[in-house]
Order: C-alpha cells, then sequence, then structure tokens
C-alpha cells in the first residue's frame, strides 16, 4: 500500500464541491436562527393586532386587477399589453378615489 502522504498537508482546492463541511453546518445553523426571529416577530404582530374592519376588495378594484394580469399574459404584443395595463391603472385609480369620496 502506497504512503498517502503522511504528514503533509492537504492543499485547498477550488474545485472540490465540498468545502470544510463543519464551516458550512455552523453558517446555515446561524442563518436558520436569524431567519426565526423575524419570522416569530411577524406571527406575534399577527396573532396581536386584534380584530379590526376588513377592507373587502371592491368589483371595480378586481375588474382592474384582472386588466393588469391581462397585460401582463399578453404582453408579447406591446400594444395589447400595456393598453391593457393601463386600462387596469385608470380603474384601480377611479376606484381609490371612489373609496376616498365615500368615507
Amino acid at each position: 500500500m502506497h504512503n498517502m502522504g503522511v504528514g503533509r498537508k492537504r492543499r485547498f482546492n477550488p474545485n472540490c464541491p465540498v468545502k470544510a463541511p463543519g464551516i458550512i453546518a455552523k453558517v446555515q445553523y446561524k442563518s436558520t436562527f436569524q431567519n426565526a426571529i423575524p419570522n416569530l416577530f411577524c406571527i406575534v404582530v399577527f396573532l396581536v393586532r386584534g380584530k379590526k374592519a376588513e377592507n373587502r376588495i371592491t368589483p371595480l378594484a378586481s375588474l382592474a386587477f384582472a386588466f393588469v394580469l391581462a397585460g401582463i399574459i399578453f404582453g408579447e404584443d406591446r400594444l395589447v399589453g400595456y393598453g391593457l395595463m393601463g386600462i387596469g391603472v385608470i380603474l384601480a385609480v377611479a376606484d381609490i378615489l371612489n373609496r376616498a369620496r365615500s368615507k
């Protein structure tokens, strides 16, 4: 059996897919822990915020959303895509003004 370089240090191979697995595990654990704190904060805020009056979507707003979505879907032809999105934006602005006037 050949002596596999006992006593020699292994060189760092930049093409090796596994780079220091112990360090990767620590970074993943730290990253998971750092992501858990904002998630817990959001859950607590969601549960504590209380019951407020819901703002239901109006038929005009849903129609505006449908036009914008259709503009995105049919956006290959620029005239049709931008036209549909423009109609959707105009309807959304009309809905915003209508809601502001009714309050």
